[in-house]
């Protein structure tokens, strides 16, 4: 440290930053960045829009444009913003720099509505970016253009069109995400199994992508010259070329600087010095965009750097040499993965072993195809052999993820766990360089750290009470109960207003609380706003969390869709069972009891399965979608048991037929919960039924208003 005074500065510098970023979170987005969209603008109004375009973008069924210096425009505001996006679904000519003006609805992006869900609001509020507009109009004002910038994009576009005509749509967009960041197009089901199985990081450009590009250009250009000032210089200047096509993301950045340190190092002739270089790197980062420091992207580009650097010199000794690197990176990252993701890939490590050595093939092959793929003798054995190598590369992450235990999912990391870790991290290499202990001493500690990281943090151990989590579905219903001893059960799980309700609400919440499986799921009725979710959730199969055992109502009407369901299920391995009325079970002290249905109904509404849940002196009423005949028949079955409840699912979203005063009077609930999606065209929940819970001064808590609502319940 006393002999790397750069080194020591930046750390310092870095450290004073990063305490103010961190600890101010969301204070620096809502209050040092203003926007007087979010303060002033209004959901889905029409709004006049002008702008500077400075990027866009090109789907296959959109154009997407990125403007700033924005003035918006509505019936009482006239608001000014630094950057906006606008989605287009016409045919447009727009260059980059012309100046627009759109007509279109004003939008903002979501915040997160369950615990562990992504949060899209917060990612664009740490590019600058508030609200969206879709473009009913479009008109260029000020025809002048970027020249460079529109350069950029056509080669961008011809690369990556010669890649797709060339390896066909599916691989050619993988080669796209590799090469040049363009990951729209790619299959999301191939990303997610990428993903889950830990080689997601080959689909992004990435700091490896930069090393493997830049110093084999270095060493090629070096040998050909054999000046080190030559080659450098050439090395420098298409890396910056190639990062300026692709944009300066945190790790393209990281790696971009990194690489200069080297380079300079070796025309100087220096010793290169990584721990300065990385120092540099990330104040610089931090310096440019402070609010990287924000992002998972930050932490996982830095770490895996960090366990090269810092921990595999530690144990580089010790001959295992081709799993040691991949094992010293995981080790750093494991805290950052289970605070972020919520799980491990359990074998991405030896995955990795075949998937990198690969990688520098098909990112030399993909480089030279998409320059020159258009000549026949070059571009077909580039195209075939990069094919081959993205087909291995799918079946290895496809098959992994079959392989038991592939997902150790252990839930959001505690901030203190993940502090301790790391600590001890520190400690043990701080230990190395006063002591040279054996090798067997630190493969067991490097053994330790890979496996405690990997099972213990995040750990999400059983309280003395039982969690009950309404989720936001949107227009639907779905609900977690998490029993004292750790028992998960799921009641209902759809929506008709959420797409990939499973993959995107649903699972993410499971997964940040540490539930690796469903112990039971029950489904009330066969309308898909109560079971889409759970369906999908069986056919994602090994990307999903198990489902162990799925429970219907007894009377099932004929043309129900619960029976697709319950076969789907049964061919899944998934137990099957029908709940009476007056049956039930008992679980760490949790009773849940069927109360409906008692016979066949034709209304698949009224024939809705409602279950009491009782734990301790307190009880839960959930109704599925219960009205008319049915709920005439639950009431009669309340006050012959001489039931009362203090917590209420309001039944069928809050909707004029159900919840009638004749079934309050019985239920005399303390709490009602209405799950209902924002905006929805039904108009839930009607205003007689929330008239009709304010008379009897029932607090009422709406999922469209809060999103998900969490109950703890104590035994006593």
């Amino acid at each position: 440290m006393k002999n790397r005074p750069l080194m020591s500065t930046c750390v310092i510098l870095f450290s004073l930053l990063w305490t103010l970023v961190v600890l101010g979170g969301r204070y620096y987005l809502e209050d040092i960045r203003p926007s007087p969209v979010r303060d002033y603008g209004k959901d889905k109004e029409r709004v006049q829009v002008s702008g500077q375009v400075y990027d866009r973008l090109e789907a296959k069924d959109q154009q997407i444009f990125y403007l700033k210096n924005v003035q918006i425009k509505s019936q009482s505001h006239l608001m000014t913003e630094r950057r906006l996006i606008v989605y287009c679904d016409q045919s447009v000519s727009v260059k980059i720099k012309n100046h627009l003006e759109i007509t279109g609805k004003l939008s903002f992006y979501e915040e997160a509505r369950n615990p562990g869900n992504y949060d899209l609001r917060f990612y664009y509020a740490k590019k600058g970016i508030y609200a969206s507009v879709s473009a009913e109009e479009i008109t260029v004002t000020e025809a002048r253009y970027s020249p460079l910038g529109e350069g950029v994009y056509a080669l961008k576009q011809r690369i990556g069109d010669t890649l797709v005509a060339g390896l066909g749509e599916r691989n050619g967009q993988v080669i796209n995400g590799i090469l040049l960041g363009e990951k729209r197009e790619i299959d999301p089901s191939l990303k997610e199994t990428y993903q889950l199985s830990g080689i997601g990081h080959v689909l992004s450009i990435s700091g490896l992508h930069i090393s493997l590009i830049g110093m084999t250009l270095f060493g090629l250009i070096r040998r050909m010259t054999g000046s080190f000032k030559v080659a450098g210089g050439l090395g420098i200047v298409f890396l910056l070329g190639y990062s300026f096509l692709i944009g300066f993301s945190v790790s393209i950045f990281r790696a971009t600087v990194m690489f200069l340190f080297r380079v300079g190092a070796e025309i100087t002739g220096r010793k290169y010095d990584a721990y300065t270089a990385v120092a540099v790197a990330a104040l610089l980062t931090v310096l440019v965009n402070p609010f990287a420091l924000l992002g998972a992207g930050f932490y996982l580009s830095y770490l895996a750097i960090l366990g090269l650097i810092l921990l595999y010199p530690v144990v580089s000794d010790i001959p295992l040499p081709l799993i040691l690197p991949g094992a010293c990176v995981q080790i750093m990252l494991l805290g950052a993965l289970s605070y972020s993701f919520f799980e491990v890939p359990l074998y991405s490590i030896f995955l990795n072993l075949l998937i990198i050595p690969l990688l520098s093939v098909i990112v030399a092959l993909g480089i030279i195809g998409g320059v020159l793929g258009g000549v026949a003798i070059v571009g077909r054995p580039c195209f075939f052999i990069t094919g081959k190598v993205l087909w291995l590369y799918e079946v290895l992450a496809e098959k992994t993820l079959h392989i038991p235990g592939a997902r150790v999912i252990n839930g959001k990391a505690n901030v203190q766990v993940i502090v301790i870790y790391y600590i001890l991290l520190a400690i043990f290499i701080w230990a190395w360089h006063k002591h040279s202990f054996k090798k067997w001493i630190r493969l067991i500690a490097l053994s330790g750290a890979l496996f405690g990281g990997t099972f213990f943090i995040g750990h999400t151990c059983a309280d003395n009470d039982l969690k009950i989590i309404f989720f936001d579905v949107g227009q639907g219903d779905g609900t977690l109960i998490t029993t004292p001893g750790g028992q998960n059960i799921l009641i209902d799980g759809g929506s008709t207003s959420v797409e990939e309700l499973a993959k995107y609400r649903l699972e993410p919440t499971l997964e940040y609380y540490g539930i690796k499986k469903l112990d039971y799921v029950f489904v009330s009725h066969g309308d898909k706003d109560h079971y889409s979710g759970i369906k999908e959730m069986i056919e994602r199969e090994a990307k999903s969390i198990p489902i162990e055992t799925l429970i219907f109502p007894a009377y099932i009407n004929a043309d129900s869709e619960l029976h697709e369901l319950k076969n789907l299920a049964q061919k899944n391995g998934i137990t099957c069972l029908f709940l009476d009325q007056g049956k039930g079970m008992e679980i760490d002290g949790v009773k849940l009891t069927g109360l409906h249905p008692e016979r066949l109904y034709q209304d698949e509404n009224a024939a809705s399965l409602v279950l009491l849940l009782e734990y301790g002196k307190k009880s839960v009423l959930f109704t599925g979608d219960v009205e008319g005949e049915g709920e005439k028949a639950l009431t009669k079955a309340l006050i012959e048991a001489d039931i009362d409840i203090d917590v209420l699912k309001v039944a069928h979203h809050g909707s004029k037929g159900s919840t009638s005063d004749e079934f309050l009077e019985q239920a005399k609930p303390e709490l009602a919960i209405i799950s209902v999606g924002k905006r929805n065209l039904y108009g839930h929940p009607h205003q007689e039924t929330l008239s009709r819970l304010r008379e009897r001064a029932i607090m009422i808590r709406r999922t469209d208003k809060e999103g998900a609502i969490i109950l703890q319940i104590a035994s006593r």
